[in-house]
């Protein structure tokens, strides 16, 4: 191994994720130092997607966040370049039927690439200069980052390259696609010519993988081929192969100069340009004249691999200014996204009976998989889980002179597994009983936490045997001979088999010959003519029945499965980093809950489903474990260097029942209020017509084109920006005459699809009517933006300007008619201890780091749940408590704040349901120490709460998608005041017409109304950490000429009250609730 080279003054690693100068760049540019500093308010998943604006939610975020500082993208430029993203994903997405929803680091990518490109193609040798005073100015004096190769000047040749570091799983190939567009529109903006757009991948099967999810992201495609092509080359993304490129014409390779110099370059698995001189001379002399874009999951590792410094130092040059953009794993990982991991290492085995038994329990790991795969198949299918395989992976096949390989030795471990039944049996009794002995480094026992599923079905041993033959080798006998069939016509596989039982697996190597030679002595070999499609190819089809996969690297890259579930490693561990990370990302791939991508437990507020299978996080793991421990232990060491801390993920699981505080629930009758069963607005109402209404000039759908140009802060000057008199302008005739109605209608049928609208009919003469009409809106637009200079761009601009109107428009017309239904249908009921869920348990994972210091007080917190006697909150560690309120409907609610982290930021304690935040832990206590204090105000009345779980809680309005936070009853007598409180930010509410904020008015003024009970009175509140000098705007656009005093006074009104600015603000709120 190559010793690590440092910089010697400041001690960093050679690394790359030390050598970022462009990604460092680009972050300045946006006005931060770090990642977590640009992204930390972005990761919410309620603001993936766009506004009504057609503006995303990232982009406002970013706005709100922008300093005005020399050298920062301004916000104009910000919305100008989401304004592309989202012409590009309409573009991507017409042709799909699952719609692409950008995640936050997927949008910021394709705004970085905005950015460069529109700055390298209008200005090559500003940007060049810019970037060398950042260099000289700014990275040089890091202290954090490695700065040796990057004391030269950097020079125009050197920007036509940029590289995108994601994980594998994040979306790279969706990003490819759009980068493709963001290059053919600056290059055809600024006049670029180019020959061809390229796609070169490292091999065929990838080719083909690409061609189609091309095609279905509308990009014309065609597989390159020397006789040529389409009439039309350079409208087309010609795609080949890198074994196909050469310096001279061949029967099997082309001639990079057949595509001369100035072409768009698009390379998949870039990182082998790290690895060889040849393939970076072919790659440079197809993009000298043009644009390179690469694309991989491991640059770091290919480069690290480097053994000599200075090479090391000059592709840490290179590719430092080319990657504009790192979403490695860690920060994948770390956002909840893919699976997760768990590692099973025995140090040291103590004889081959160990040694089996080690096996054995990672077999039975990946049993446990299918077994809940097959029994739960249908609550698995919100979490697109696919069918469970298990990987066995290595770098040698056979050494027939010495050891058995890798390889060879896991076909006689399935050998074994059949024809010593007995002794297999025993050894998964010792399993499950956990008598089996293995243990860590640290004396944990490897296996303790595993097989919860399997323990819970009370199947004996000798029944779990048995349907392993059946459910994983496709056999029903005991003692069956091991088949390897060498199938001819499927290049390099053997076929496994039981007896004359279907195929249960494949072995994919270079010569399987030597494979089967080397196992000829103790299983059935044989040569087969296999003219079907391969098995191998095989695997992701619905009836394929291979269940195992064993190859040499045959699966690190260019092989697409959503099935991986097991990973055995076999002789892989040492060596090529790179090759590590790809086959543990092909693991820990997961389409996840909606495509959310994201584990379960990962789930943000609005993500989490209405139901969660109880053992969710079986499927969600990728169970990891080593032939040898040496190659645990490398394994072990290269995760590591990825940024990710292995130890982490071995986690201790603890549950915590829930303690009733009230008895007998259901004698209390707490109200809440549902849906009538069988309810459903777009069932009951199939049929809504589209129509201009009076009723619609109430509140006027208002666009301000100047909130485009500005953006606001509690900075004084800056709020006086509000005071400003704004141009008001409606389209007439002559506006009108502009918009290409065909174009406005299908946009706007896309709108209503998106948002769930599919019983809204839309004319697109109604559509003229209502925008014939002038009185239903407010649009104000800058002067300067009304001369008609240009028909191009005034059209565009009205075109864009109508849109926006119209979908305002149909947005509230929708939501005015559902309320109103909802309304109608609504029903109370009483709540139930069911509907509470006090049956249930509190979940906590703890990593072992932490679980020791934390158990002692962890037992003494369950103790007293299941004794009853929970009486006082216990702080269990830092920021960490279980807390006892006693107005709530049970204990404890959990509190922590996040702080438990290792040094990658990554989280050591999950809990499920989420513990309360911030905001709610301050609501809480300052609910309880109120109450507590038995004011007078509350003499005869009785004070309930319950925090709420969004989507898996009580539903109010469930049609309409609203779960409060948390529900408040407040009894007298028969009367009950039910309130909804919601102490969260403001930094998404849209002033004090935002329906959050007037969620109340509704309530007193139309479902009381709906409901007639006169012993039940609706309120809602919000009661938000945000500070109000962060929203004084609000009053502004309001009156601009109101005092501090009115404008408090306004939010008071609109039942907004500030946590940290009032310390009386639960008393205002009790006195508000009850008259």
């Amino acid at each position: 191994m190559a010793k690590k080279k440092m910089n010697t003054k400041q001690g960093v690693e050679a690394r790359l994720d030390n050598s970022l100068l462009l990604g460092n760049y680009m972050l300045s540019k946006l006005g931060v130092q770090s990642w977590e500093e640009l992204v930390r308010n972005m990761k919410a998943p309620n603001l993936e997607g766009w506004d009504e604006e057609n503006v995303s939610y990232f982009c406002r975020v970013l706005c709100n966040q922008l300093k005005d500082w020399a050298g920062v993208v301004k916000v104009e430029d910000v919305l100008r370049y989401d304004r592309h993203i989202y012409d590009y994903t309409l573009q991507i997405n017409d042709l799909r039927q699952d719609k692409i929803v950008w995640k936050y680091f997927q949008w910021v990518e394709l705004l970085f690439v905005e950015i460069y490109l529109d700055k390298y193609f209008s200005d090559k040798e500003e940007l060049c200069s810019d970037l060398n005073r950042y260099r000289r100015d700014v990275f040089l004096k890091k202290t954090d980052c490695y700065i040796e190769p990057f004391f030269k000047e950097i020079t125009i040749d050197r920007l036509n390259k940029l590289a995108v570091w994601c994980a594998t799983g994040s979306g790279k190939t969706l990003m490819m696609h759009a980068n493709m567009l963001q290059l053919r529109h600056y290059a055809n903006l600024y006049g670029m010519d180019y020959n061809n757009t390229l796609l070169i991948t490292p091999k065929e099967n990838l080719s083909k993988q690409h061609r189609g999810e091309l095609e279905q992201s509308g990009i014309q495609v065609q597989v390159f081929s020397k006789k040529g092509g389409s009439l039309y080359k350079d409208q087309y993304v010609q795609v080949t192969e890198i074994t196909k490129l050469a310096e001279e014409d061949g029967e099997l390779k082309v001639n990079v100069d057949f595509f001369e110099k100035n072409n768009l370059v698009f390379i998949d698995e870039g990182h082998r340009g790290t690895s060889g001189d040849t393939w970076k001379q072919l790659r440079n002399k197809l993009s000298e004249k043009g644009f390179c874009f690469e694309y991989s999951a491991t640059f770091g590792q290919g480069i690290a691999a480097e053994s000599n410094n200075k090479k090391r130092n000059n592709l840490l040059w290179e590719y430092g200014l080319a990657t504009l953009f790192d979403y490695s794993y860690k920060y994948f990982y770390n956002d909840g996204y893919g699976k997760d991991f768990v590692t099973r290492n025995v140090k040291m085995m103590a004889d081959e009976a160990q040694e089996y038994l080690y096996m054995l329990g990672g077999l039975l790991g990946f049993y446990e998989q299918l077994r809940l795969y097959n029994d739960k198949k249908e609550d698995l299918l919100p979490y697109n889980i696919e069918k469970p395989a298990a990987i066995f992976v290595g770098n040698t096949v056979s050494n027939a002179k010495s050891e058995l390989s890798d390889i060879v030795r896991l076909v006689q471990f399935f050998q074994r597994f059949t024809t010593e039944s007995e002794k297999t049996v025993a050894g998964i009794d010792a399993l499950l009983s956990g008598k089996d002995g293995l243990v860590d480094a640290d004396g944990y026992s490897i296996y303790k936490n595993a097989f919860s599923y399997l323990r819970e079905t009370g199947s004996s041993a000798i029944e779990i045997y048995d349907d392993m033959l059946a459910s994983i080798f496709n056999s029903s006998l005991h003692g069956a001979k091991l088949h390897l069939d060498r199938m001819k016509g499927a290049d390099g596989e053997i076929g496994m088999r039981m007896g004359n039982s279907a195929y249960f697996g494949v072995v994919n190597v270079g010569n399987p010959k030597d494979v089967t030679d080397a196992c000829g002595a103790f299983v059935h070999t044989d040569v087969r003519d296999y003219s079907k499609q391969s098995l191998f190819e095989n695997i992701n089809e619905k009836d394929s029945r291979i269940n195992i996969l064993i190859g040499a690297k045959k699966f690190s890259e260019g092989w697409s499965s959503w099935r991986v579930s097991t990973m055995c490693l076999l002789h892989v561990g040492q060596g090529d980093g790179s090759e590590i990370i790809q086959l543990f990302g092909r693991g820990v791939r997961l389409k996840g809950y909606g495509f959310s991508l994201k584990r379960t437990s990962c789930l943000g507020d609005g993500q989490q489903p209405d139901f969660v299978p109880k053992h969710i996080s079986v499927m969600e793991t990728l169970n990891i474990f080593g032939m040898k421990a040496d190659y645990m232990d490398e394994f072990s060491r290269i995760i590591k260097e990825e940024g990710v801390d292995e130890d982490s993920h071995n986690r201790v699981n603890v549950e915590l029942p829930l303690m009733p505080n009230i008895v007998d629930l259901e004698k209390k009758r707490l109200k809440y209020l549902r849906l009538k069963k069988g309810k459903k607005f777009v069932k009951d109402v199939p049929l809504l017509q589209l129509s201009f209404e009076s009723a619609m000039l109430e509140k006027p759908v208002v666009l301000d084109r100047y909130s485009q140009i500005k953006t606001f802060s509690s900075n004084s000057s800056e709020q006086n920006a509000l005071s400003i008199d704004k141009n008001e302008v409606k389209l007439t005739e002559k506006e009108l005459s502009l918009i290409d109605w065909s174009k406005l209608y299908l946009v706007l049928m896309e709108y209503k699809r998106l948002r769930g609208m599919y019983n809204l009919i839309m004319r697109q003469q109604v559509l003229r009517e209502i925008a014939a009409d002038t009185t239903w809106y407010v649009l104000f637009v800058p002067e300067t933006s009304l001369v008609w200079d240009d028909y191009l761009r005034v059209s565009c601009m009205w075109q864009d300007i109508l849109t926006t109107l119209l979908q305002g428009y149909i947005d509230k017309f929708y939501k005015r008619h559902k309320s109103a239904w909802v309304n109608h249908n609504l029903e109370t009921v009483s709540l139930t201890s069911d509907m509470v869920g006090f049956d249930e348990k509190i979940q906590l994972e703890i990593s072992k780091r932490l679980y020791d210091g934390f158990k002692q007080t962890l037992d003494k917190v369950k103790s007293q749940l299941e004794d009853r006697t929970f009486s006082s909150s216990i702080r269990i560690g830092p920021g960490f408590h279980a807390l006892f309120c006693s107005p709530h409907l049970y204990s404890p609610l959990m509190y922590y704040n996040g702080a438990q982290k290792d040094e990658n930021g990554e989280q050591l304690i999950e809990i499920s349901p989420v513990a309360l935040v911030d905001s709610e832990y301050m609501f809480v206590d300052k609910l309880m120490e109120y109450v507590d204090s038995k004011p007078k105000e509350l003499d005869g009345y009785e004070v309930y709460l319950l925090r709420n779980q969004s989507k898996t809680g009580i539903g109010f309005f469930v049609d309409a998608g609203f779960y409060p936070d948390f529900i408040l009853w407040i009894m007298n007598g028969k009367h009950q005041y039910v309130t909804f409180i919601d102490p969260h930010g403001l930094g998404r509410a849209k002033g004090f017409a935002d329906p959050k904020v007037r969620l109340y008015e509704m309530l007193h003024g139309e479902t009381e109304v709906e409901i007639g009970d006169r012993n039940l009175t609706l309120n809602s509140f919000i009661l938000t950490p945000t500070r109000y000098g962060e929203v004084r705007r609000w009053g502004l656009a309001v009156n601009p000429k109101a005092t501090d005093v009115d404008i408090r006074d306004m939010f008071a009104d609109h039942h907004v009250y500030f946590m940290k600015e009032d310390v009386r603000y639960v008393e205002k709120l009790m006195k508000a609730i009850i008259p």
